[in-house]
């Protein structure tokens, strides 16, 4: 199987979100990705708040989701990242950062995996809430995540 690295960054700023603060209904249409999965990826990166609400159609394999406009948003960017051929075979894992920038985190960690993984990986770093979401198999997140604790590590102070 062939290396699939990409890196993507779920920043909107905040400018925008000023702009986009009202709440809004859409329908997001998922091809690969089993509707249920993506309703969880929502909770955990979008997060869930007192205007949310979610409804999964199985027929369709779609969400319809009632939230804040900048928030549907970066749901379907993260979608359509994650949203591809074989993407239901895969695993989605959720990774907080804790002292790097997820998107710096990311770019390494990707340096280093395309040399040693051939399985798909896609990471995708969400700088605001200091977590990176994580497509690929349980052996590969395994190995990122041994590298991720090494790399992840607070900067050393100087005397």
């Amino acid at each position: 199987m062939r290396t699939l690295c990409v890196l993507l960054t779920l920043l909107v700023p905040a400018s925008a979100l000023a702009a986009e603060d009202e709440v809004r209904t859409t329908i997001v249409l998922c091809k690969q990705i089993p509707a249920k999965r993506a309703k969880l990826l929502y909770k955990k990166v979008i997060g869930v708040g007192k205007k949310t609400k979610m409804i999964i159609d199985k027929r369709e394999n779609s969400l319809v989701i009632k939230d804040y406009r900048s928030k549907l948003n970066r749901f379907k960017a993260l979608i359509r990242i994650l949203d591809i051929p074989g993407a239901a075979t895969l695993k989605i894992y959720v990774r907080p950062v804790l002292h790097l920038k997820a998107s710096v985190l990311a770019e390494k960690l990707l340096q280093v995996m395309k040399k040693v993984s051939r399985v798909t990986l896609r990471i995708v770093p969400d700088d605001r809430g200091k977590r990176l979401v994580v497509m690929t198999t349980w052996p590969a997140y395994r190995k990122l995540d041994i590298l991720a604790r090494r790399l992840d590590v607070a900067p050393r102070r100087r005397h």
